[in-house]
């Protein structure tokens, strides 16, 4: 499971200390609790590998404390997905090679958890005949926060629900989104997949040489102190870039899974209104919230009252110490406040 990254689209409520997946945006549990807990009956948690970041590992090690066996490790610094799943396949080829991985984001939300583990098992099967599965989400709204990805014929040999792939595309403008939706061909790039370690790393021998070179320093079964070391120089030698880019995009062994279950990854404030109940007036509120002649509003309180009045298509969050007010069009830019607070000494306490 990746569990880095800094979830800037939720400020204030998301923060440097506590990034979106460690915080109970749907739910009672954090986003990274809830993709623990669903993908326990097929894994149990020692077989559970987390990702994050070091300044996080000790933060996210409690938060995890009731999953006995959880492995959590921390990346000295971040360089995207394509180094960080390679680390993690190292260790895991480590401990049984040839292992079958499921990689997972941890601050998405899947509502339909028996569809979801159920797709599993399918790509499962998918990826013993030597695939790289990804899983794809057939868009119900144009959307261009999300990669995309063109579906080819059918695999039916590899099982039902499973296509080849034609290209994965960039995030869209809106005027292309909005084609794409219509396309039966095109799915959402769901940032989740399946594969043996062995056909990944024969991948990324082929597509990011450098960087399986760079997997063989890593020795896990050496002292603590030595793979510490060794991680340190993996990470200070490894290339930024996503796994897509660096190996899907240009691979010809990809499988693609229609993927049953519902899905959101949580990309802004106003996703909350595709997953949260709305009143009379189209108002999402969570926490204690007044509403008098508001509509279409995202209202969030986490500390204190937000109290709206006569106020249209806002998002409005509050904390103990910030609160945020913006148009709901400017919501996909709330990462603009976070620059902006880092270049100040005296407001950068509130990241």
């Amino acid at each position: 499971m990746l569990a880095g990254g800094k979830g800037e689209r939720f400020w204030p409520l998301s923060r440097v200390s506590a990034p979106k997946q460690l915080i109970p945006l749907v739910g009672r549990e954090s986003l990274l609790e809830q993709t623990v807990s669903r993908i326990l009956p097929l894994v149990p948690p020692e077989r559970v590998l987390v990702i994050t970041s070091r300044s996080l590992e000790r933060v996210v090690k409690k938060r995890l404390g009731r999953f006995k066996g959880v492995t959590v490790v921390g990346e000295p610094v971040g360089r995207n997905t394509a180094p960080a799943i390679a680390f993690a396949s190292t260790l895991v080829s480590a401990r049984e090679p040839g292992a079958i991985t499921l990689v997972l984001p941890s601050d998405h939300v899947i509502s339909t958890k028996k569809q979801f583990l159920s797709d599993v098992r399918r790509a499962a099967k998918a990826a013993r005949t030597g695939k790289l599965v990804v899983f794809g989400v057939k868009p119900d709204r144009p959307e261009t926060g999300y990669g995309y990805i063109e579906a080819g014929p059918r695999m039916s040999s590899l099982g039902p629900g499973l296509f080849s792939v034609r290209r994965f595309v960039e995030k869209p403008n809106a005027r292309t989104a909005r084609r794409l939706c219509r396309s039966r061909s095109h799915y959402w790039n769901s940032g989740m997949f399946l594969w043996s370690v062995d056909v990944l790393m024969d991948g990324l021998k082929e597509h990011l040489p450098s960087l399986a070179r760079q997997m063989e320093t890593l020795r896990p079964g050496a002292t603590k102190s030595a793979l510490s070391a060794n991680l340190e120089r993996f990470y200070s030698r490894a290339r930024a870039i996503s796994i897509d880019y660096g190996l899907l995009e240009r691979s010809r062994n990809i499988a693609m899974l229609k993927a049953g279950f519902k899905w959101d990854d949580l990309g802004s404030w106003i996703s909350l209104e595709r997953l949260l109940p709305r009143d009379g007036n189209g108002n999402v509120s969570s926490g204690d919230v007044v509403s008098l002649d508001a509509r279409d509003c995202v209202l969030f309180s986490s500390g204190g009252v937000v109290a709206a009045l006569g106020v249209e298509n806002l998002v409005v969050v509050r904390t103990e110490t910030a609160t945020l007010v913006c148009s709901k069009e400017h919501a996909q830019s709330i990462r603009r406040v976070s620059e902006t607070l880092s270049t100040s000494a005296r407001l950068k306490k509130y990241l």
